[in-house]
């Protein structure tokens, strides 16, 4: 329903003016009645001047009649029910609410989602870090047993030796001088360079067998 823009309700009763705007018609009535001027007024809402006095038909030429009509009007609107306009926004409501919850629901799963890999760039982090250091451990145990590996080639080269700089020949007769040379030579520092040996060979496998192990999962 339009607005009156003289009391700022309904209209009642809507009578027009040249200009265009719709007001009460007793709104407009006491709004005329409060000038001074008994020819003309002006409008409440844009103050277009316009005539309120009618001249006399008899004096006028018949040809002008259909061109004079009075400056305000009656108007009758049709105005249509309410009712669908209601149901349309109890619809759009519904609709409404059911987009707010669907948007909660959605934005609770990428929080989930979110935090879930959040924790697994953690976990990743972690493994990947303790990959480095299970790497570096084996590096180091790679260079002891290089080590540990070239002492025992050099005791292996003194043992094949004879005490007077030559070396000894046959195969069996050379492996069997090689034992008892060490033996008698180095007794404690030959066990000593085997059991090394063995323990590093044995850690060396077991770091291996970790790494694959720690490298598989991180895949």
């Amino acid at each position: 329903m339009a607005e009156c823009g003289i009391c700022l309700e309904d209209i009642k009763k809507p009578v027009c003016i040249p200009c265009g705007h719709v007001h009460c018609e007793k709104c407009l009535r006491a709004h005329i009645n409060s000038g001074n001027d008994a020819l003309k007024s002006s409008c409440p809402s844009c103050r277009s001047i316009f005539h309120i006095a009618m001249p006399d038909l008899s004096f006028v030429p018949k040809k002008y009649h259909d061109f004079m009509a009075p400056s305000v009007r009656k108007l009758y609107l049709d105005i249509a029910s309410s009712a669908p306009l209601l149901a349309e926004n109890e619809k759009l409501k519904t609709r409404v609410a059911e987009l707010s919850r669907d948007k909660n629901a959605l934005m609770e799963k990428c929080e989930a989602r979110m935090a879930a890999c959040r924790q697994y760039a953690a976990d990743e982090r972690d493994a990947r870090l303790e990959a480095k250091a299970a790497q570096e451990a084996t590096d180091r145990l790679q260079a002891k047993y290089d080590a540990l590996e070239r002492e025992f080639l050099d005791r292996s080269t003194l043992s094949q030796t004879s005490p007077d700089g030559r070396k000894r020949k046959g195969r069996e007769s050379g492996d069997n001088s090689h034992i008892s040379f060490r033996q008698e030579e180095h007794p404690s520092s030959v066990l000593e360079s085997d059991v090394k040996l063995e323990e590093v060979k044995r850690g060396f496998i077991i770091t291996a067998r970790t790494i694959l192990r720690s490298s598989s999962s991180v895949c």
